[in-house]
């Protein structure tokens, strides 16, 4: 996801980056990422450095090797927005931690895919908005409360995982074509929050419903069309 939106958000004037990720690119990342062949065992961030730097020579991207975990606060602080994007769990608990310090105090973005592109998602947090805001939109199990699959599908996390994978050993099933997709429709409201900031929001991308039929997955609506926006 992080890929593709960063040749989004190049489109903007005057985009300078900073990418931060110690995942390398492999074989299964190949369909679903900006990088290729030539790219496989390099860093992530290093290929999509040289990918932007390919159209614009003279931008500002700086790149680290590392888990955002491991990055200075103080540096995140600085920039125009924070886009987490990395299927990370403890990069997760780290934005959960510095939302609790109220130490990140810039617009922040989450998104993600559900399980087979079923579903899409990102939260909007203002400057000013932290861990409590944040907190409302999960259950007392940390189950996102806007999921498309059904809560207790996701006990069962077999049916969605497979392993031996570039992100963090297993990665869910998704096509590059849902990323572009899910990323296409939010991509409108990422311009507007960046130019006119707002409060909480969240948007849910709805993509492919077939396949929670066919695999026998439940949802937690129907009767919903693929394409279509939710905003809660």
């Amino acid at each position: 996801i992080g890929s593709i939106l960063s040749l989004l958000l190049n489109s903007f004037n005057n985009t300078s980056f900073i990418l931060v990720d110690n995942d390398i690119f492999k074989f299964d990342n190949i369909g679903r990422h900006i990088l290729g062949v030539n790219d496989v065992f390099r860093y992530k961030v290093d290929g999509v450095k040289k990918r932007l730097l390919a159209s614009r020579p003279d931008m500002d991207v700086k790149v680290a090797t590392k888990n955002v975990y491991n990055y200075p606060t103080e540096t995140l602080s600085d920039c125009s927005a924070l886009f987490l994007c990395t299927g990370n769990l403890m990069a997760e608990f780290f934005l959960i931690e510095q939302l609790e310090k109220n130490s990140i105090n810039i617009p922040k973005f989450i998104l993600w895919l559900e399980p087979y592109g079923i579903a899409g998602h990102m939260i909007y947090l203002s400057s000013n908005e932290g861990l409590k805001d944040l907190r409302l939109l999960f259950s007392n199990q940390l189950i996102y409360n806007n999921n498309l699959i059904a809560s207790d599908e996701y006990y069962k996390p077999e049916k969605f995982m497979k392993r031996d994978a570039g992100c963090n050993g297993t990665y869910t099933n998704y096509s590059g074509n849902d990323v572009t997709l899910f990323l296409s429709s939010m991509y409108p409201h990422i311009c507007n929050l960046l130019e006119n900031h707002g409060f909480l929001k969240c948007y849910r991308w709805v993509g492919n419903v077939h396949l929670a039929k066919e695999k026998g997955i439940s949802l937690s609506e129907n009767g919903l069309v693929k394409n279509q926006v939710n905003i809660f």
